[in-house]
């Protein structure tokens, strides 16, 4: 089966479940609805990328959609760990330590686009797709999701293991699809699942905000 039948109709449905957490953004409280719109805003940018890479012919310009390509690397990591922040409230977790991480988060973003160059591809199935020339801008993407995936279960007693579990799956997508690029091993042309089920699960948090 082409790729394109599977890759695009799941882009088209990332773009679905985004504008969904988006709308449910707005019924959470300040300092979650701040950080949220901040966070769905930059990861928007990559999936318009995506979409403009899938159609674009001029390869010229798409060295300029770099910062945007990749910004999952700094958007979904905050997504899990505000997702953490609201299912394992009973723990006091200060909301402080989530804008900081995101504010960490953006200094290594911004070293990895300056210190690590690009490749662009021409892929039979979706158009162009971008690449880091050096596997060390994904060992650090790993070690970020890594880390957030062992704060997880720490966190994640019996008491709270049905929270743990589906948030938990999520990070656990991130790290395979990362072992997959580094390992050079291409299922899909752009991995998307951990992004696709990140955003769901990131939904159903906010579901139990609006519901408090």
């Amino acid at each position: 089966m082409n790729q394109f039948y599977i890759y695009f109709p799941m882009l088209i449905f990332i773009f679905i479940i985004w504008f969904k957490d988006l709308s449910l953004s707005f019924a959470a409280p300040f300092k979650i609805k701040t950080l949220s719109i901040i966070t769905l805003s930059i990861l928007i940018t990559r999936y318009i990328a995506l979409f403009i890479l899938c159609l674009a012919e001029n390869i010229k310009l798409l060295y300029f959609f770099k910062p945007f390509y990749f910004a999952s690397f700094i958007a979904v990591p905050v997504l899990i760990l505000c997702t953490i922040y609201i299912i394992f409230k009973n723990n006091k977790i200060n909301f402080l330590y989530v804008f900081l991480l995101e504010f960490i988060a953006l200094i290594l973003y911004i070293i990895t686009l300056y210190y690590f160059n690009i490749v662009i591809k021409v892929d039979s199935s979706i158009g162009f797709i971008m690449l880091f020339n050096n596997e060390s801008a994904y060992y650090l993407y790993l070690i970020e999701i890594s880390i957030i995936l062992l704060l997880i279960l720490y966190l994640g007693n019996i008491k709270n293991f049905d929270k743990a579990a589906w948030i938990s799956a999520a990070a656990i997508v991130l790290i395979i699809e990362i072992l997959l690029i580094i390992m050079k091993i291409r299922i899909l042309p752009e991995y998307l699942a951990g992004e696709l089920i990140t955003l769901i699960v990131f939904g159903k948090a906010l579901n139990m905000v609006k519901k408090q």
